[in-house]
């Protein structure tokens, strides 16, 4: 680095004539311009020691959270019965997907599969049943951090399972809300008000249930302001029919990236092994992109009037 700025400043004097200046590129002028920078950086004593205290810091906050880490992961694994009662929960066919992607026959398919775990025997597995969630209602946390300079805000619902005829458009809206494709949050509280860095809104849809969480940050002086605007464009999606270029800019992105997730047999086994877990039909996979495109401004408005 030392090199490369001392270069730089070679470089910086033979440009520093009138006539010399004229045959330095725009990109050999822009980096000598950093170079100064970059000097002044590498040679700053104070910039040094700046640096040195923020890493120890940063060594020390992580020390502290792989501690708690490791404090929780023992008491899991106590509970669990450590590594012999996973390995006795997962070590069982009969609790296992199997897919194989190629160029070969399904035959050709089961003769290896045979091959390869037929002596594999069954075992008796305890079936686990996930809590049932909870009835919707409304709630307000606050967890006050005094001296905090800015807020970390949620807003967050249930979400409905994969299996959910209506998992298609409740996707989009969100996405109409704060994904790719469209993303409002980041319109309202970036683009047009300034009072953010990033704003987005996922859902993670599970074999039962999953949940929708829109979230953001802002300085602790925005909080009110910004909490308002967030709840309000998630009241929007139902109160106000989306613009149908929302819509569409929402369906390219998913349609569009769905042939990327497809690409390699091993991609492919990924997306078979994650129908047949989430209980749906592999076979959904051959239309998924028009089924996608199906979906109607009636649709978002209607979901999101349920959902979020």
């Amino acid at each position: 680095m030392v090199w490369t700025v001392r270069k730089m400043v070679k470089s910086s004097l033979a440009c520093s004539s009138d006539s010399a200046s004229r045959r330095c590129s725009s990109r050999q002028r822009a980096m000598i311009s950093s170079s100064t920078w970059l000097m002044a950086y590498w040679y700053s004593p104070v910039q040094r020691a700046t640096v040195r205290r923020t890493s120890l810091r940063m060594r020390e906050r992580k020390r502290a959270e792989f501690d708690v880490l490791m404090r929780t992961y023992a008491e899991l694994k106590g509970r669990w019965g450590g590594f012999s009662g996973y390995d006795r929960f997962i070590d069982a066919p009969n609790n296992a997907l199997l897919a194989i992607v190629g160029d070969l026959t399904t035959d050709e398919a089961f003769a290896a599969a045979t091959r390869a775990f037929g002596s594999w025997p069954r075992k008796d597995i305890r079936e686990v049943r996930p809590p049932v969630p909870p009835a919707p209602a409304r709630r307000v946390v606050v967890i006050d951090r005094p001296g905090s300079a800015q807020t970390e805000i949620r807003v967050g619902n249930l979400d409905v399972a994969r299996t959910h005829p209506d998992f298609l458009p409740l996707d989009l809206a969100v996405r109409i809300l704060g994904g790719e494709g469209a993303n409002r949050l980041f319109g309202v509280l970036r683009t047009d008000r300034g009072l953010t860095y990033g704003a987005s809104a996922d859902m993670h849809a599970f074999r039962t249930t999953g949940d929708i969480v829109a979230e953001t940050n802002t300085r602790s002086g925005a909080t009110g302001e910004v909490l308002r605007l967030l709840v309000d464009e998630c009241a929007r999606l139902e109160r106000e029919a989306v613009d149908p270029r929302e819509l569409r800019g929402a369906q390219e992105f998913v349609s569009g990236n769905f042939p990327l997730t497809i690409e390699t047999p091993a991609a492919i086994a990924e997306q078979v092994l994650a129908e047949l877990f989430y209980g749906l039909d592999p076979r959904e996979l051959e239309s998924y992109r028009e089924r996608v495109n199906r979906v109607t401004v009636a649709d978002v408005r209607r979901v999101a009037g349920m959902f979020i």
